[in-house]
């Protein structure tokens, strides 16, 4: 785009009549200004999918994570409440910038905002966005992608305990 920029500018070029000086047009004063600015332009993604739930009930919370917020429960750099139709959603984040994510998700069959834990893990379904089969305790590496294009997630979200899957 700034090389499109860059052969207008050209165009904008005037001389005089008399003295053979070039005069540059006011505009092209502010073309560094736009150049630099498209240079560090930072790209952004979207992140899609489909949520496959175990039952159609409850309400679906999907948080998009980095690594800095990974640990922290209930929050995300981005979240989705989702009211199920059935037993698969469609979810999308646009404008996610460039960089490490993850996604996590849980239905609350209780209403009550929070995955309920039980003695042996989460009693509510709950699902990440698995890169190869992971040990507990996970750690973001095991659940992250690199959102470097836009794309294209399947979570299943299992109300099994994970040594159970």
């Amino acid at each position: 785009m700034w090389i499109i920029l860059l052969f207008l500018s050209l165009f904008h070029f005037k001389s005089r009549r008399r003295t053979g000086r070039l005069k540059i047009n006011k505009a092209l004063l502010w073309l560094p200004l736009v150049m630099a600015t498209m240079a560090f332009a930072q790209d952004t993604y979207s992140i899609r999918g489909k949520l496959h739930l175990p039952t159609g009930e409850g309400t679906v919370y999907l948080y998009l994570v980095d690594e800095a917020s990974f640990d922290v429960p209930f929050s995300g750099v981005d979240t989705l409440v989702l009211q199920p139709q059935g037993q698969e959603l469609t979810f999308y984040f646009d404008e996610v910038p460039a960089g490490n994510y993850a996604l996590r998700a849980y239905q609350d069959l209780n209403a009550n905002q929070r995955l309920d834990r039980g003695l042996f893990g989460p009693e509510e379904p709950y699902g990440f966005s698995w890169k190869h089969k992971a040990q507990f305790p996970f750690d973001f590496e095991d659940v992250a992608f690199r959102a470097e294009s836009n794309q294209l997630h399947s979570i299943v979200l299992s109300d099994k305990p994970f040594w159970a899957k």
